[in-house]
């Protein structure tokens, strides 16, 4: 009994003092921009100064933890240690280690079902090999980079291991095989709601959507302050909206988040 109740004693002076932590808290939107608590889509930034060291804690919509980052200064520009970040199902996504802000060792991430994504490792301050696989486990690319953006080397395979020189750059979702697609079938099926009033609701939207690696569309959300009216008729056009040709990266289809602009002004 003595030994229970010395473990909860010293759970909660563990706790104490943990409370005592200096932390302060920002929000944000999906595309990384500033906003304010209770906006829209918001992300939160929990950062925490606790023994020598500083701590970024990222946190989902749904609460669930989005990335975890040490870091060496007050500034958060020197990271330090291991980075975790998380898919928002819970899900590990990628997992590697900084020293001094720079990456060294072994990265590795995954798709959100657990299945592997790529491998990149990192032989110095500026050099790194990273390999990239299909979602049936088959490498799709080799790539080789000088501070991971510059290409230095580039192997490709398709899904079933043969060889392919496909674009291994990022390319966009399209729909109807040309960029603005998604705008033409707006325009053909969109409606114009009406306000209380029964006035014609006019306005420029701004808005997200998620394509995923098999082309469906998922409804994000309007950035910034929209009349509920345009939301609800935003969402019912995604939701009936065709497959897309899904975005490539490093050879293989991924899911991709678009920013889209619409404008429901035309018409009386």
């Amino acid at each position: 009994m003595k030994k229970i109740a010395f473990s909860v004693f010293t759970l909660l002076y563990s706790i104490t003092i943990y409370s005592q932590v200096d932390t302060s808290y920002f929000y944000y939107n999906i595309f990384g921009n500033a906003t304010e608590k209770g906006a829209a889509d918001l992300y939160t930034t929990q950062k925490v100064y606790w023994q020598n060291a500083w701590f970024i804690n990222d946190y989902y919509t749904n609460g669930k933890p989005k990335s975890k980052m040490q870091f060496k200064d007050a500034a958060y520009t020197i990271a330090q240690d291991t980075l975790y970040e998380y898919h928002e199902n819970g899900q590990l996504a990628e997992k590697g280690s900084y020293n001094n802000g720079y990456k060294v060792g072994v990265w590795l991430s995954w798709f959100d079902d657990g299945k592997p994504n790529s491998k990149c490792t990192y032989k110095d301050d500026s050099t790194s090999k990273c390999v990239y696989y299909h979602y049936n486990g088959e490498v799709s690319a080799v790539v080789e980079y000088k501070y991971d953006s510059i290409i230095l080397k580039a192997r490709m395979w398709d899904s079933t291991g043969v060889p392919s020189a496909n674009e291994y750059l990022i390319i966009a979702p399209t729909l109807f095989g040309f960029e603005d697609g998604w705008k033409r079938f707006l325009t053909e099926n969109m409606k114009f709601p009406e306000d209380e009033d029964g006035k014609r609701i006019k306005a420029n939207v701004s808005f997200w959507i998620k394509i995923d690696r098999l082309g469906k569309v998922h409804w994000g959300d309007v950035i910034g302050f929209s009349h509920p009216y345009l939301a609800l008729e935003l969402e019912r056009l995604i939701n009936k909206m065709p497959l897309w040709k899904p975005a490539i990266n490093q050879n293989r289809p991924v899911d991709y988040i678009l920013n889209l602009n619409l404008s429901f002004n035309s018409g009386n």
